[in-house]
């Protein structure tokens, strides 16, 4: 996600479509982007002399090594990780030759492209050997299956180094106006019709924690920084949930947040902007120091932004699905990943964005839907 080496090609790109990041949106369900394969894999056609070579003679190829590896191994991925190559169209689900064309990537060396919940092959060697391969499902796309958000307008979000938001969208393909991914949610069997989702991507989560605990040496850790947590009490308040319309980039007296609410601003754009912006020339900000500002101001600032961006995310998903009837969707997050097991942070998240959060029993729901593809593979 954050190499970004190929940004020399990005920016040839982007001047040849005049700056329009939406300009394979409809073909992809993705904007431009640094941080999709399509352009790292042509970064290494132009910068690694042995890579051409390779392409010619179709000997460069991501192979499975548990069943065989170059002397037989399967060439094959699954729909959610294909999509975000960027190479794959979004309503065929197969390898797009215009887009191919586009970054002039050669379709061959690409693997064939099947389901959530196939074969794909055999373990070969070891104690599994002989085992199936019985399905594949890319990370996000599996938290969402894992904590059995199959339902039309149910929300998910990881928060580990990165954060990423989902909202099912069932059978509905929605071309995002703001700023989001048009995603594949899952395709569990090679005849089922595929599941969509809408997604929000922000660079910088975890990230910028371990950015304040190793590179600032502030202890970002809420639960056992007191100084933190009487700060974070004192901006909570007794009766802390605020209203889901409050605007994340317009927060004012009227949501009952300003006065309470950091001093300072962050915008922790270490890779530059994901969603909504898709500016990868963005930088990191820090807005409002003054001489009395703290270690603690700078993790609560640190925090907030975790916070305003999933919640502009979720204002996004709105304005997207504007024909659903919201006033009859339950506004509830559910939440994974490394950072969901802390409470205050959580808890924080919560009051910015109005919504009911929840936590699955499992520390590993990304996982759980990886067994789930298997599993249904299996079943039949």
């Amino acid at each position: 996600w954050t190499d970004c080496r190929c940004t020399s090609q990005f920016k040839t790109i982007l001047n040849n479509v005049k700056y329009n990041v939406n300009y394979l949106r409809p073909r992809s369900g993705l904007p431009l982007s640094t941080c999709f394969s399509a352009l790292k894999i042509k970064w290494l056609m132009d910068n690694v002399t042995s890579v051409p070579d390779h392409i010619t003679k179709r000997t460069l190829c991501c192979v499975q090594n548990l069943n065989g590896a170059e002397s037989c191994g399967v060439h094959a991925t699954d729909v959610t990780n294909a999509q975000y190559t960027g190479l794959m169209n979004i309503r065929t689900l197969q390898w797009d030759k215009r887009l191919c064309e586009f970054y002039r990537i050669p379709l061959s060396i690409l693997p064939r492209i099947h389901s959530n919940s196939e074969v794909f092959g055999y373990v070969i060697g070891g104690p599994l050997d002989g085992i199936p391969i019985a399905g594949s499902i890319g990370d996000q796309p599996a938290s969402l299956l894992g904590q059995l958000s199959i339902k039309v307008g149910q929300n998910v979000c990881s928060i580990d180094d990165s954060c990423f938001v989902l909202l099912n969208t069932g059978e509905e393909l929605i071309e995002s106006q703001n700023g989001l991914i048009s995603a594949i949610a899952y395709k569990l069997g090679a005849h089922a019709k595929p599941c969509y989702a809408l997604e929000g991507a922000i660079s910088n989560a975890g990230a910028t924690v371990k950015w304040l605990k190793e590179e600032l040496r502030i202890n970002p850790e809420i639960n056992s920084n007191d100084n933190v947590v009487e700060v974070l009490n004192t901006f909570l308040g007794e009766s802390s949930m605020i209203s889901s319309s409050c605007s994340s980039s317009m927060l004012n007296a009227e949501c009952g947040l300003a006065a309470k609410r950091s001093e300072i601003t962050f915008v922790p754009a270490f890779h530059g902007l994901y969603s909504p912006y898709w500016r990868y020339d963005a930088r990191g900000t820090l807005l409002g120091l003054t001489s009395q500002t703290t270690a603690e101001n700078v993790t609560q600032a640190a925090f907030e932004a975790t916070g305003f961006q999933i919640h502009e995310i979720l204002q996004a998903f709105k304005r997207d699905a504007v024909t659903w009837d919201w006033k009859n969707i339950k506004e509830r997050l559910l939440f994974g990943g490394e950072y969901a097991e802390n409470n205050s942070f959580i808890q924080f998240i919560a009051d910015i964005v109005g919504f009911i959060l929840e936590r699955p029993q499992t520390t590993s729901p990304a996982g759980l839907g990886a067994m789930i593809a298997a599993g249904i593979t299996m079943e039949d």
